[in-house]
């Protein structure tokens, strides 16, 4: 291969690595049944089909396990909606809604005792429960918004159309 061959690859490449990275977050795609536009309990569902799944720091599959912020990226992108792969990008994605205004499907964001800023994300199911994957030696799982989790809770984001 030429020095001219050569170049043109480079940017090749990098698609083609930029594709890789952005895997974890955009593989297979769950269709929405009817071809409705993705809504708040469809999300629901489909993170509650992940329930289990182990925890695992920086993992974005149910391959691999799931992370906070890994889970919430590996749901929305089932119905085609990419959100941010980080906490503090999730905690400034979509528009901003207070507690009383919550809806399934928008993301939760709270801050952690020690820790600066946001520290932790979930999705909010409706009547008072979140699904998240909290922590290490844990699984994802549907707890209630009460407790710890209600004085931690920062508020809400809402990425769906």
């Amino acid at each position: 291969m030429g020095q001219r061959e050569h170049r043109r690859m480079i940017p090749l490449c990098a698609l083609l690595l930029l594709a890789a990275a952005l895997w974890g977050c955009g593989a297979k795609r769950i269709e929405v049944p009817d071809g409705q536009p993705a809504n708040g309990p469809a999300v629901v569902r489909t993170a509650r089909t992940q329930l289990g799944v182990p925890y695992k720091w920086g993992g974005s599959s149910p391959e691999t396990g799931f992370d906070c912020s890994g889970y919430i990226c590996w749901v929305y992108a089932r119905h085609g909606i990419t959100v941010p792969r980080h906490t503090s990008a999730q905690a400034k994605a979509g528009r901003p809604v207070s507690r009383k205004q919550l809806k399934p499907g928008d993301i939760l964001v709270f801050r952690q005792p020690g820790k600066k800023g946001v520290a932790h994300t979930g999705i909010y199911a409706g009547k008072g429960t979140f699904l998240h994957s909290p922590k290490s030696g844990a699984k994802v799982r549907e707890e209630a918004l009460a407790g710890v989790w209600s004085k931690w809770f920062l508020g809400g984001r809402r990425v769906l159309p």
